[in-house]
């Protein structure tokens, strides 16, 4: 049975960090965006054709993924999610996340949540993960 203050403890860090699922997804999106961005300008010069577009977007899912979590484990945010009041704690002790933790964070909803980038099936994992909060 969990004691009283444990209980208080938890409800003020459900409080500070409410789960929401458009900010989660609206977040998520600023950094797939900026790794796409910033792959796009350094590997492609000039009009990229239908297969570079579609190899950007591999790459970039690929590379927000320790950049993800660099940022997870410095600043316990990125872009997105600091513009939209989203952090990311360790468990209950409100701290931030190692460099390890935040990658396999990261990989874990790549491939469970966002399926790979696959955007039919994408978009089932993301109805899935907006009912589960």
């Amino acid at each position: 049975m969990p004691n009283k203050k444990n209980v208080i403890i938890l409800q003020k860090i459900y409080d500070r960090y409410k789960p929401c699922p458009y900010r989660r997804c609206f977040a998520k999106f600023y950094i797939f965006f900026y790794c796409a961005v910033l792959y796009g300008i350094l590997i492609f010069s000039g009009n990229p054709t239908h297969h570079d577009i579609i190899y950007i977007s591999i790459m970039s899912c690929l590379l927000m993924l320790p950049i993800e979590a660099l940022l997870l484990s410095v600043f316990g945010y990125t872009l997105g999610k600091y513009l939209l009041g989203v952090q990311v704690i360790n468990n209950c002790d409100d701290e931030k996340l190692s460099y390890l933790k935040a990658l396999f964070r990261s990989i874990l909803v790549f491939i469970i949540g966002n399926a790979c980038g696959i955007y039919c099936i994408c978009l089932i994992t993301n109805l899935i993960e907006y009912y589960s909060l």
